[in-house]
């Protein structure tokens, strides 16, 4: 064939091209005809073009075919519904039509596009069943569905996305079991399906998902236990389970997932130890247990936690005393340990994490005296030491160097006199020391508190006048100083 030849056929080619709009602006337009665009963005989707590649949200293809293989009308102010013809856009790679009012269910077509690498429809009201054809999109690399209205069954062909990475479907109403197949997802790092209503037991072929990072199950309604098999995940950095109604113990392989940084299992049944394996996890940061059943001591081992920022346990059932391994933990903020049935005295090794702010020992059976260094911890703005036994006396200088915001010593065995320097940072909300064995004067510092909200001073052996200026406080909702 000749150049000139050649050129003839493209010429007719393109003006056959220009006759009409081409099928692909034909697509989108029957896909428009179900959109409300109450603010005219789509206004330049318009039939007497020759192809759509100049309208919004739209990319096309740089050769003469024109396909269209992106959508993004993420934030458009659309709503309406979404119609089959969407599934005519077998070119598309990436669809977004997040941040709308878009409602009914997602059609089964989507299922056609089977080059879709990125599937964003996240933030609108969709509702119905995930489609179960979805499990034809075998590129698919990014899927995000939340907050939404879907319910029913995650489908079984989900374990078909072979090149899945990334799975966020929180806040629908997502129910039934995790499907086993997922143990298929080679590639899967990110998996997010928390507030939902899914059920039953965390299926152990998830070790199949090798490359896991974060693992987002909060607020369902799981049962069953943690399986072991979680322990071979050994890429996991985040395993967020809460708030569900996990039982059994927690399996000493967790230990074994050396990459965690959060583990928050709390609110749910667990019963049993606390696995001494968990020292092992010298890159976690977050530790949330609290909220449960466990019972028996707390393992020594934790202590190696050096990279730790928060430990809660409390609200369990917790016995022995305060490790004095948690004062090598120097990053630690955070220390809950509340509500538990914790023995002996408050070690003084605490006094070495000087980047603690908030303490709370809480209704135990602690004894012995509040350890003095706990008033050069400069960061220290919540200690809760209440309902406990115990003795001697307040440390003279607590205040002097933390800005304290609250502090509550109520139903102890404590005596002396209350220090004067609680207020001078003048940060204070609530000051709790109702019944102790507390001597001497109310000291007029107090009144320095120019945000205290609630004082408790009653039930204890105080002398002197009550200072007067304690009335110009005015956010003072709460003043009992006297013995009921």
């Amino acid at each position: 064939m000749d150049a000139t030849w050649l050129k003839l056929m493209l010429g007719l080619l393109l003006l056959i091209t220009c006759k009409a709009l081409n099928p692909e602006g034909q697509n989108l337009l029957q896909l428009k005809y179900g959109f409300i665009d109450s603010l005219n963005h789509l206004s330049n989707w318009e039939a007497k073009d020759q192809i759509p590649c100049s309208w919004t949200g739209v990319n096309c293809t740089t050769d003469l075919n024109f396909f269209v293989f992106s959508l993004d009308l993420n934030n458009l102010n659309l709503s309406g519904t979404i119609s089959p013809t969407i599934g005519m856009l077998i070119h598309l790679s990436y669809l977004d039509l997040s941040g709308n009012q878009f409602s009914g269910k997602i059609p089964g077509q989507i299922g056609n596009l089977v080059n879709l690498e990125a599937l964003k429809l996240y933030n609108n009201n969709f509702e119905g069943e995930i489609p179960h054809e979805i499990g034809k999109l075998v590129n698919l690399v990014r899927c995000n569905l939340c907050n939404n209205r879907l319910s029913g069954d995650i489908p079984d062909e989900f374990g078909n996305l072979s090149s899945l990475v990334e799975f966020v479907a929180y806040t629908n109403n997502l129910s039934g079991s995790l499907p086993s197949t997922i143990g298929r997802l080679k590639n899967l790092t990110i998996f997010r399906v928390g507030q939902n209503l899914i059920s039953g037991a965390i299926p152990a072929e998830i070790y199949g998902c090798e490359n896991l990072e974060i693992l987002g199950l909060a607020q369902n309604a799981l049962n069953g236990q943690v399986p072991k098999e979680i322990g071979m995940l050994s890429n996991l950095r985040e395993m967020i389970l809460w708030s569900n109604q996990l039982a059994g113990t927690i399996p000493p392989e967790i230990g074994t997932c050396t990459s965690l940084r959060t583990i928050a299992l709390y609110e749910n049944n667990l019963i049993g130890t606390i696995p001494e394996t968990i020292g092992n996890l010298k890159n976690l940061e977050n530790l949330y247990l609290y909220r449960n059943g466990l019972n028996g001591s707390i393992p020594v081992s934790l202590g190696n936690l050096s990279m730790a920022k928060e430990i809660d346990f409390s609200e369990n059932e917790l016995s022995g005393t305060i490790p004095r391994e948690f004062g090598s933990i120097k990053g630690l903020k955070l220390l809950y340990l509340f509500q538990n049935q914790l023995t002996g005295a408050i070690p003084v090794e605490l006094c070495d994490l000087k980047n603690l702010t908030k303490l709370d020992l809480s209704i135990n059976n602690l004894t012995g005296p509040i350890p003095v260094g706990l008033q050069y911890l400069t960061q220290l703005n919540q200690l809760q030491l209440f309902n406990n036994f115990l003795t001697g006396k307040i440390p003279p200088k607590l205040g002097v160097f933390s800005r304290l915001w609250v502090m509550d010593f109520s139903n102890n065995n404590l005596s002396g006199q209350i220090p004067r320097y609680l207020c001078r940072h003048s940060n204070l909300i609530l000051l709790n020391l109702w019944s102790n064995k507390l001597t001497g004067n109310i000291p007029s510092e107090i009144t320095f508190c120019k945000s205290l909200v609630q004082l408790r001073l009653g039930s204890n052996s105080l002398t002197g006048s009550f200072p007067l200026d304690l009335c110009n406080l005015t956010n003072l909702t709460t003043n009992r100083v006297g013995s009921k």
